[in-house]
């Protein structure tokens, strides 16, 4: 058998070329969709566990589940029958998605549930002494491997390096990936510990954004690099829309300026902040933070053709085509912001504010975005409204919440 090991904190972290089934470990982890319903392939990790332990794991999933189907992300943990001390199960995706290679979206939300599965299993408490992975999601669900290990050694690194009992995970892959998979997981090693950022440091001081960035654009492989940043800079876009239009009108006129029942997109978002800029031109009763917003979008002579080219990115991207490197868009996104005077204000006016613009952003009580941690709030971004309800889009997690309320 092929492996490698590293001693990371806590953690010994070991890398084979091996059937899952085959370590000598006591808990492993499977693959799963929402329903956690074992599937009945024989080539999968779940129908392999449905074969070897026959009907006893799917009682007691159905027993956990009551026969619905769950949120993405969703892990479950039952016993292992004479096999194992415990079996994890990661629910990633719904019944019946499966990857579009052309949706970069998609995608690149599939790679952050995988990545928030495996973190929820990595901080159990009652984590078993030993334990074996899969690649999540790189099977028939068709994520990279390469980008897949890059993400699990950082979260093994930042888990590993928090002390607590000593543990040895299993990373089972396939002989074909194995020398890819080794240098991912080294790079994302050296560049966890490292603090290594393959862009420049984006804090703006907006909780949310500055968690995004933290979070998720940070990827080594650049086609996702240029979607989080392309991200990044649709929900800066959104904040921006969010002040100005609290400013201009009522409510913040979100009547006026999304078309009933249709999600905010990145044009609407980018047409409309110059709209309301322009619209406030001439008004004299701004708070600081939004009459600076108000100047960094009318005086770039270049913002239209800056805010055209990553939206030609993100469009390029979502149909599977090539963009701009994630150098040219960080370029654009930092010349837009002006980062350097950003810095400087928030340096004289301290961070800028999030409360104050509801409907636009809304806060939520604890837990419904688990990447932050129980008992922190988190912000919702507007994404659709109808008449007796609005969503809204948790930005670091891509969820939507919806809220029962009348903008009319």
């Amino acid at each position: 058998m092929t492996s490698h090991v590293w001693k990371i904190g806590s953690i010994d972290l070991h890398l084979a070329v091996a059937d899952l089934f085959d370590l000598d470990v006591s808990a492993i982890v499977n693959s799963d969709q929402t329903d956690f319903y074992l599937a009945r392939n024989p080539k999968t990790i779940s129908g392999q566990i449905r074969r070897r332990l026959g009907s006893v794991i799917q009682d007691e999933l159905d027993a956990l589940t009551q026969k619905t189907i769950l949120p993405t992300g969703t892990v479950l943990s039952t016993g292992g029958g004479a096999l194992y001390e415990r079996i994890y199960h990661a629910g990633f995706h719904q019944p019946g998605e499966w990857l579009d290679s052309e949706d970069v979206d998609h995608e690149a939300d599939a790679l952050n549930t995988v990545i928030r599965c495996v973190r929820t299993i990595l901080t159990d408490p009652d984590l078993p002494e030993s334990i074996a992975f899969p690649l999540l999601g790189t099977g028939l669900f068709g994520l990279s491997p390469a980008l897949v290990a890059y993400e699990f050694a950082r979260e093994i690194l930042a888990v590993g390096l928090r002390g607590g009992p000593r543990r040895a995970v299993w990373l089972a892959v396939r002989r074909g990936t194995y020398d890819q998979i080794v240098d991912s997981l080294i790079q994302g090693l050296i560049d966890h510990h490292l603090g290594v950022s393959p862009i420049q440091d984006l804090r703006l001081g907006i909780g949310y954004l500055d968690q995004f960035n933290r979070l998720h654009v940070r990827s080594a492989d650049p086609r996702f690099l240029a979607w989080m940043l392309l991200r990044y800079a649709e929900l800066l876009a959104s904040y921006l829309l969010a002040r100005l239009a609290i400013a201009a009108g009522p409510a913040g006129a979100v009547t006026q300026l999304i078309p009933i029942g249709q999600s905010l997109s990145f044009g609407m978002v980018r047409r409309d902040t110059q709209h309301l800029a322009l619209q406030l031109q001439s008004a004299v009763s701004l708070d600081p933070w939004t009459r600076h917003l108000r100047t960094l979008v009318l005086s770039d002579m270049h913002l239209h053709h800056r805010l055209s080219h990553l939206n030609e990115d993100r469009n390029r991207l979502a149909h599977g085509q090539p963009s701009r490197t994630p150098s040219e868009i960080e370029a654009d996104l930092r010349a837009f912001i002006a980062y350097e005077r950003w810095s400087a204000r928030c340096e004289a006016l301290g961070n800028p504010n999030v409360d104050g613009l509801e409907p636009w952003l809304r806060r939520f009580a604890p837990g419904h975005d688990d990447t932050q941690g129980a008992g922190v709030e988190t912000q919702g971004l507007l994404n659709r409204w109808t008449p007796n309800k609005l969503e809204y889009l948790l930005p670091v997690t891509g969820r939507t919440m919806q809220v029962a309320e009348s903008l009319t």
